[in-house]
């Protein structure tokens, strides 16, 4: 059995054991001693057999026993339940005390006197950072750190100190020094004040759970530091963290100095490709790189570490130091770059493959590539499980795997030396895609043919960037003028790496968005794949390894589950249309997104959530993966309510990348710079700008939307109002959705009035999205009176900081016996009807039926609200 089995089963039972860790670890601890005792015995008798069976037993074993043990230390860390403990104690003094303070809040339920979730509670942590300070785009910064002891923040905390162990990750706020957060460098231990949460997640269909992710990256909680000034750094990291981190701070001073003197976003590119710091890049240039399929130029990855090895070893040759000194100097070269850049996962595996490589080669001994990345993936496997289930991790390894797969079909071959060039970087480009494809359609939702012929570009000038990087970088500390030449070159190659990702946009067709494809469609393609390259890998001819059986059916499985993949079908058979209406309303947090299928399939959406600061896009991560997984391609209507941020930070992306037919716009606000940028995106996407108010009326796929509100405005806004937001009416036979936006008292007394006119009759069957997420000024009891819906939907944040939904609106709700559902608590809820009778159905689970042909039978329910019946 070869070495890279044995690494592939390790792997693989790793990554199932995270997800479902075993109970008891004693049995497996067992086998995987067992295995390694036979692997021993094995080698002492020099018996293949043996050896081969004592490593899949210690794989077996050290697999289930790591990713169990790592599995459950992340979903349990002491962190986690000293911080739930002591809010679930905190006492309403201790908590008013705080709000004197300013460093805590009550929530509206708790000021109503009604604890319905309790306050969060800030606490003083002490911890070593894992990372160098991040800059955020509104200036402040993340850390991450690991905890080692905790206190409340109050006279008596130091007395409650505890120590603990879990990671957090806190944005400190508002505009921190580019010195000050020099000082936050990986290693040093902190101090600082914060309120802490779990780890946000959305339970959406197509959403991957997002706190389990943190978790497994070894962060426990999530939370915020309200000034950079309540940082303390209490002690310098270890020697080798200080070393490094001068190393990085001393490489990015030089680097704007000598490339930033020529553009400032070329200075962030280099200093990317250099020392992996991509904190200053351009979000856009990396939305347009990820499209292209030349993003990993822009990351510290094996290229990166290859180049930086040759350089070193031809310096090497060139002072006289040749074969083993110049392999030495090499391997010890790379693995200080290793040590000292920021890449995770992708310079961890390259760097062990060189330093393997590179070392052997000082030994005088030959290490295969296969041996070597086997040795690296299983070695890092043992060190740190979680690896298993990293992105960077897959997408490294699968793409090596890749290229050493297909290096034999240019080796050994005399070809000219510009055909072998080209040849070699189509080759690699086309086996890196044909290794990831369900690997780029799982994570990034997107599949891309543009980086078969960009690679051409993008990897020799990358390289290119990175020795002249270096050598500004070098040149820089020698002479500012010699400094700023070099830095103009690696300027002007970085601007061609941005240039080549624009492609895209000139280019759309060049890549797409598909849905995450199913375990089983990854496994078929991966199982066929396998098997085809191992067919053709050996054999006596290449015409007679082709035209085998097994082969040609190999190969055509794998094109099958290629085509299924690339062509998103399975996700276009489900967004295939059934006659009846599909709404769901989209968790998307502290904010409002809803997704309207019509009969035969047309799909328009209200709303497109959004967060403040802008770091987590609602509309691709959590809206586009709603739309992916149904197998939406296109929009007909992108409804945009208002324009408060929780409505519309999503709205960008939906514009670029589903290219809606028209976009729906209520009052105008002509000032807000928010709806005028997307305003300028529709216009790129060919998309059609509407403004709509009360009474319009739409059909559409076999659906009737009514404008509900706003009303003509009388005057020019100058600012974004709740009360001009647009409330949309959805009906299909005898169901019907309000979409009521964020209005408020004043909007839904006009609305009440057209109730009272007769211009809402018809509907058997209502369901209402709930005004502004159940704000106290909203859901006045005449407008539940006149419409009354038979069930009502609140769009609301797990521990939003408004109270929302305020308990006197729900207690409002449950006098006119109105079910509610909320989106924080049942996650997204979906509703299909056929006109006459309507299924909800959450995430969680929770299900209701509703049925106008017995609706006489509900109107028996008792409440203030009874009359309306």
């Amino acid at each position: 059995m070869p070495l890279r089995l044995v690494v592939a089963l390790l792997w693989l039972v790793t990554a199932v054991a995270l997800w479902h860790p075993v109970a008891s670890l004693p049995p497996w601890v067992c086998v995987a001693f067992c295995g390694c005792a036979l692997t021993i015995i094995g080698v002492r008798r020099a018996q293949p057999g043996l050896i081969w069976s004592g490593l899949t037993l210690a794989a077996l074993g050290a697999g289930v026993v790591s990713g169990s043990r790592v599995a459950r230390d992340a979903a349990a860390a002491s962190l986690v339940s000293t911080v739930e403990q002591w809010q679930a104690a905190s006492s309403a003094d201790t908590l008013d005390d705080a709000l004197d303070d300013g460093t805590g809040r009550v929530s509206d339920a708790r000021r109503d006197g009604v604890t319905e979730r309790v306050p969060l509670v800030p606490v003083l942590l002490v911890g070593r950072l894992r990372t160098d300070a991040v800059e955020t785009a509104r200036g402040g910064a993340l850390l991450q750190l690991d905890v080692s002891s905790m206190s409340p923040v109050s006279a008596a905390g130091a007395s409650r100190r505890r120590t603990v162990t879990g990671g957090v990750q806190v944005a400190v706020g508002g505009h921190v020094p580019a010195e000050t957060r020099a000082a936050w460098v990986g290693g040093r231990e902190v101090a600082l004040p914060a309120v802490l949460r779990r780890p946000t997640m959305y339970l959406d269909p197509g959403v991957p759970d997002l706190r389990r992710l943190q978790q497994w990256r070894g962060i426990a909680m999530t939370g915020s530091v309200k000034s950079a000034a309540l940082v303390d750094v209490r002690a310098r990291g270890s020697r080798l963290d200080e070393v490094t981190a001068r190393i990085r701070a001393w490489a990015r001073q030089r680097v704007a100095h000598a490339v930033g003197h020529w553009r400032e976003a070329s200075a962030a590119t280099v200093a990317a490709i250099v020392i992996g710091d991509r904190s200053q890049l351009d979000p856009d240039l990396v939305r347009d790189l990820q499209d292209a399929g030349t993003f990993h130029v822009m990351a510290i990855s094996g290229g990166n570490v290859a180049v930086c090895a040759a350089v070193v070893a031809t310096l090497a040759r060139w002072l006289g130091r040749r074969g083993r000194a110049s392999a030495m100097v090499a391997a010890l070269f790379v693995t200080a770059y290793g040590l000292t850049v920021t890449g995770g996962a992708s310079v961890a595996r390259a760097t062990v493959m060189a330093a393997l490589t590179w070392g052997a080669a000082a030994a005088d001994l030959r290490v295969r590539a296969a041996q070597s990345v086997s040795v690296a993936v299983g070695a890092l496997l043992l060190v740190d499980p979680l690896l298993a289930v990293d992105t960077g991790f897959l997408l490294t390894t699968g793409a090596t795997v890749g290229l050493i797969a297909t290096a034999p079909w240019l080796t050994g071959r005399r070809w000219p030396l510009a055909v072998q060039a080209v040849g070699a970087l189509l080759l690699a480009s086309l086996a890196a895609d044909v290794a990831l494809l369900p690997v780029a359609a799982s994570v990034f939702g997107r599949v891309t043919v543009a980086g078969l012929a960009l690679n051409l570009v993008a990897v020799p000038v990358m390289a290119v960037t990175q020795v002249v990087g270096m050598a500004a970088t070098v040149g820089d500390a020698v002479s500012p003028a010699l400094g700023r030449t070099l830095g103009w070159v690696a300027a002007w190659c970085a601007d061609a790496l941005v240039r080549s990702g624009h492609v895209v946009r000139w280019v759309p067709w060049s890549h797409w968005r598909v849905a995450a494809p199913s375990w089983t469609i990854c496994g078929v393609y991966y199982v066929a794949l396998v098997v085809a390259v191992g067919r053709l890998a050996g054999g006596a001819s290449v015409a007679t390894r082709w035209h085998t059986p097994i082969s040609l059916a190999a190969w055509c499985i794998w094109a099958c589950a290629a085509v299924a993949i690339a062509a998103d079908l399975p996700a276009r058979w489900r967004g295939r249309g059934d006659g009846r209406m599909h709404v769901t309303f989209v968790d998307v947090g502290q904010g409002d997104a809803a997704v309207v299928r019509g009969v035969s399939g047309r799909t328009s959406v209200i709303d497109a959530g959004g967060l403040p600061g802008g770091g987590f896009d609602t509309g691709d991560r959590l809206v586009g993966a709603v739309l992916r997984e149904v197998g939406v391609h296109r929009l007909d209507v992108l409804v945009l309510t208002h324009g408060d941020a929780d409505h519309i930070g999503g709205a960008a992306t939906l514009i670029r990348d589903w290219r809606p037919v028209e976009v729906w716009e209520g009052v105008p606000v002509p000032p807000s710079a928010a709806l005028t940028a997307l305003r300028v995106e529709a216009a790129r996407a060919g998309s059609h700008w509407v403004h709509v108010e009360a009474g319009d009326r739409a059909r559409w796929d076999g659906l009737t939307l009514t404008v509900r509100h706003p009303p003509p405005p009388e005057w020019e806004r100058q600012r974004v109002r709740n009360e001009d937001g647009i409330v949309l009416d959805v009906r299909l036979g005898t169901v019907s959705v309000v979409f009521a936006a964020d209005v408020g008292r004043e909007a839904e007394a006009r609305l009440s009035e057209t109730a009272d006119a007769g211009q809402w009759s018809g509907p058997q069957i209502r369901l209402l999205k709930m005004p502004h997420h159940g704000s106290a000024t909203s859901s006045t009891e005449r407008f539940l009176r006149q419409l009354h819906p038979d069930v009502a939907v609140v769009s609301v944040g797990r521990e939003n900081p408004f109270g929302h939904p305020a308990p006197s609106v729900l207690a409002r709700y449950a006098a006119c016996a109105i079910p509610v559902w909320r989106t924080d608590r049942d996650g997204a809820v979906a509703m299909a009807t056929n006109g006459l009778v309507a299924d909800l159905r959450s995430w969680t689970g929770r299900a209701a039926h509703l049925d106008a042909r017995t609706r006489a039978g509900i109107a028996g329910r008792v409440g203030p609200c009874a009359e309306s019946w």
